[in-house]
């Protein structure tokens, strides 16, 4: 996102000098070599770690006790949940969609579901979102762009299968697809569609999914990522490279 023209000139000045600049992607370390001039040697790559058990604080909302797919963010443009419904009504599956999260969108994507007679529930913001995750049937992403979705670790810990849009950055750095998870093109509704009512409906798949995914906490325990930290302040410290 923009960050205007002065905190944008002040960034190019400034970053170069670091002693190491830390990002959270491949993707943003390669903008950074291109945009800011900076040597690549100087830059890492730590990712956000996992933290288990998450955290619950209020509102505590149970989740249903059928199955449903779910998605979590802003009721804002930029998780393009409008998508996500056209997408859910063209695969036709039979358990609800349930979207968590409060913002601007809601009466629209209310008014959108209505229209199309399906079944959404929009329940607010929950504090106890492991539930949620333990009880759906698989999470879809669907952000026109992101830094590093977090819900997408947070999910795939909880064995949640997950599909998600292979926006610009983010989610192919977390999700390996056909392994334990599913990417689809941007602006693709057909193979959002499909994958949809690939997860939910193929137990085969689901159940591999679902196996490979909680195997993510290997990947961004804390233990993994705090080392990667230690590593580059001693790196910083040393002004190695």
């Amino acid at each position: 996102m923009p960050l205007g023209r002065a905190w944008g000139n002040l960034r190019r000045i400034t970053y170069p000098w670091a002693d190491r600049l830390v990002v959270l992607t491949q993707r943003t370390r390669d903008w950074a070599v291109g945009a800011l001039a900076m040597d690549e040697r100087m830059i890492d790559v730590i990712a956000n770690p996992v933290q288990l058990p998450l955290p619950a604080h209020a509102p505590v909302v149970e989740p249903p006790t059928h199955e449903f797919l779910l998605a979590v963010g802003r009721l804002g443009p930029e998780k393009d949940f409008a998508s996500l419904i056209d997408a859910y009504t063209q695969a036709g599956i039979a358990i609800p969609l349930v979207i968590l999260g409060e913002g601007p969108q809601r009466a629209m994507l209310t008014a959108r579901a209505d229209r199309l007679g399906i079944r959404l529930e929009l329940p607010g913001r929950v504090g106890n979102l492991a539930d949620w995750y333990q009880g759906a049937r698989a999470l879809v992403l669907t952000s026109r762009f992101e830094g590093f979705p977090n819900v997408l670790i947070e999910a795939m810990s909880h064995g949640c299968p997950v599909v998600s849009v292979d926006c610009e950055v983010g989610p192919r750095e977390i999700v390996r697809d056909g392994v334990d998870g599913l990417l689809v093109p941007p602006a693709d509704p057909d193979a959002l569609s499909s994958a949809i009512s690939a997860i939910v409906n193929d137990d085969t798949l689901h159940r591999r999914l679902s196996s490979e995914s909680g195997k993510i906490e290997q990947r961004f325990s804390a233990q993994a990522v705090f080392g990667a930290w230690e590593l580059t302040l001693e790196r910083a410290w040393s002004g190695s490279g």
